[in-house]
């Protein structure tokens, strides 16, 4: 008996991604694209996070994505989503490995990346060659998970990137043969409506900030001459957009090097053992998801500075530059922690040093992205003073 579900949707990017290509030609790791230069996510992505996703939510997938060992096939089809509304901009970002001790950059140590910018639509399609009604509750789980920023495209995923949503949703179940060979994706008339409310994986968590002076997380792919004819260096990243961003790969280095210099403190003896399982390696999935964050209501200045020879006092040759920063705003820090990632101990401790975190950023003593030592990245919790 012939009993296949299709269902497609809209799949909107809420935040960049990025799915690499392999090569190295523009930056150290470019996006996937097209013959023509124009991005898509492949099926197999789609797969992959997805059954990783309904694995975690305790669901049986091999009867559904197929086993090797049993030899059987997979009975759900995921097809390539294609850019539909021509937004698959591309923009650059900056990556440094951070001593966790120091908090400084390691030599040698910076690498730059491509990312598709958010607002990004493609095409969401997939087939289940259904053996029962069950089977059902996996297309309700998926759009749950998209829906609910669970389920993730690409990578750097824990640091804010490949946050998806779904919208325009259609299904429809065909039983019959001559139904089947007259099946076409743009006729699909029957609206979805999930009937599954969903199980989420994460504690989110939000805190509201105002910057206290100015914030620059670096775009080294800057450089250009204002209107003023002053050479810009360094600009704080920005988005296609226009807006003013810090990273979550930025947050979770400052929550790390944080955490770590609280641990060391309080002597805790499995200081860096406790931080891996907390941020990630690469063996281990992060058990905390830090969003980008937008900064709202800032405005751009321009600091000129020159470089002082350490030995003499004075001016360095030719040592002028300039950079532009982004001052005053508010931003909004999202944090998504993963319930029982750690065990119950860990798990409390991991929520008291989040807390402490922000209790010290909000106290000064903790500056987010560069130039800290000048007063950069100096920030409030919105509504309060500071002591």
């Amino acid at each position: 008996m012939i009993k296949q579900l299709f269902f497609k949707a809209d799949l909107i990017c809420e935040s960049p991604f990025a799915i690499g290509n392999g090569y190295r030609n523009m930056t150290d790791k470019d996006v996937l694209t097209d013959a023509a230069g124009i991005p898509f996510i492949p099926g197999s992505s789609l797969a992959g996070v997805c059954r990783h996703y309904l694995e975690n939510a305790g669901l049986q997938v091999a009867n559904l994505f197929g086993d090797m060992d049993r030899e059987e096939d997979s009975r759900i089809v995921f097809y390539e989503a294609f850019l539909t509304n021509g937004e698959g901009v591309k923009n650059l970002r900056d990556g440094v490995a951070i001593d966790p001790i120091y908090g400084t950059a390691i030599e040698g140590s910076r690498f730059d990346y491509e990312i598709i910018e958010s607002g990004a639509v493609f095409s969401f399609r997939m087939m289940i060659d259904m053996k029962d009604d069950a089977d059902k509750e996996a297309v309700d789980r998926i759009v749950c998970g998209m829906n609910d920023g669970e389920i993730r495209i690409g990578s750097k995923t824990a640091r804010g990137m490949g946050r998806v949503k779904l919208s325009n949703m259609y299904c429809s179940i065909i039983t019959d043969i001559y139904d089947l060979l007259d099946f076409s994706w743009d006729a699909m008339q029957e609206i979805y409506e999930p009937s599954y409310a969903g199980t989420k994986l994460y504690q989110t968590y939000t805190y509201d900030f105002d910057v206290a002076a100015f914030t620059y997380i670096a775009n080294k792919a800057t450089l250009y001459c204002h209107d003023e004819n002053r050479v810009v260096v360094g600009e704080q990243l920005k988005n296609t957009h226009g807006e003013s961003v810090i990273p979550g790969a930025s947050w979770a280095g400052v929550f790390r090097h944080r955490m770590h210099r609280i641990l060391s403190e309080i002597g805790y003896a499995q200081n860096e053992a406790f931080l891996e399982k907390v941020f990630g390696s690469m063996q281990k999935a992060s058990c905390l998801v830090f969003e980008d964050s937008i900064i709202k209501e800032d405005h751009p200045i321009h600091q000129t500075r020159t470089a002082i020879d350490r030995f003499t006092g004075s001016a360095g040759d030719k040592k002028l530059f300039t950079h532009r920063l982004s001052v005053g705003g508010m931003v909004t820090l999202t944090v998504h922690v993963k319930k029982n990632c750690l065990k119950g101990d860990e798990q409390a401790l991991l929520e008291q040093l989040l807390t402490l975190c922000v209790q010290d950023i909000h106290d000064g003593l903790v500056s987010v992205g560069g130039q800290g030592s000048i007063g950069g990245g100096r920030m409030k919790r919105h509504g309060e003073e500071q002591a």
